[in-house]
């Protein structure tokens, strides 16, 4: 909690997490103050990011972006579901680096992220974003 607190800010007052499983929808769904993760999805995906820790930042962050943003949430939350683990030691920087190298061979390129609801643009190829700023924002 703390280093997502570093991240966002103060916590909600509360969070519900649901997990259950089949017939639930087989993914993460976040809402106010509470997410839902169907219970067959493991702490970690192939990716190394954690649909756990992704819908988490969704239910924290502090804003609220506009339809033409949506991009730069989920882009966030899955790059975030990654570093988060390499920060408190549950991932290794080798392990940040495949999560990232898969994150780039499944991307979708040469599309719009501010008008594209595709998976690939929104999972992969947005987070790639937000790696890369963070690169150049840490070098400075």
């Amino acid at each position: 909690m703390r280093l997502l607190a570093e991240v966002l800010g103060p916590p909600p007052p509360r969070v519900l997490v649901v997990s259950a499983p089949d017939p639930m929808w087989h993914g993460g769904l976040s809402g106010e103050d509470s997410f839902f993760v169907n219970g067959h999805i493991p702490l970690r995906s192939r990716d190394r990011t954690s649909s756990y820790l992704h819908e988490l930042f969704h239910v924290w962050q502090p804003f609220r972006p506009g339809t033409d943003g949506r991009w730069i949430t989920e882009g966030l939350a899955e790059y975030y579901s990654l570093v988060l683990q390499e920060r408190a030691g549950r991932l290794s920087p080798r392990g940040v680096a495949r999560g990232i190298a898969l994150l780039r061979r499944h991307g979708r390129w040469g599309v719009d992220l501010s008008r594209t609801r595709e998976p690939a643009a929104l999972n992969d190829s947005a987070p790639l974003v937000m790696h890369e700023l963070d690169r150049l924002i840490r070098r400075e």
